[in-house]
């Protein structure tokens, strides 16, 4: 008799990185701890779709959580409002993660998987 499947939450991160405060060395170490326990859509590791818009919106219908990497560019994103409008009017979950200038790498991710996961268990 196969093994029952079990069912992981579907996280996806929304972010800018035009403040340097998020970078692509950041979201791949957050997708290796995470990925353990979760299921993680980040558009910038995992979108190679021709279409990356509808891609982006397709992951974040099919998405229980979404973590919001909010850092002080973050408000000049016209796409990140968009993904914010659209997870608030499909009643996903939305949660923001101060992150600020100054902090390690380290301490970001250390923040950011301790927030991830204190709050996922928190809710369940």
């Amino acid at each position: 008799m196969p093994a029952p499947v079990v069912k992981r939450n579907k996280l996806f991160f929304s972010y800018t990185l035009r403040d340097g405060v998020v970078s692509n060395s950041l979201l791949s170490e957050i997708y290796t701890i995470l990925v353990k326990t979760y299921d993680i859509f980040i558009d910038l590791l995992h979108n190679d779709s021709i279409d990356k818009q509808a891609r982006v919106l397709n992951e974040l219908k099919s998405s229980q959580y979404v973590f919001v990497l909010k850092t002080p560019m973050l408000e000049e994103s016209s796409w990140v409002d968009i993904e914010i409008a659209e997870t608030r009017k499909m009643g996903i979950p939305l949660f923001f993660i101060d992150l600020k200038e100054g902090c390690s790498n380290d301490e970001k991710i250390k923040k950011i998987t301790s927030f991830v996961q204190s709050t996922i268990k928190e809710i369940k």
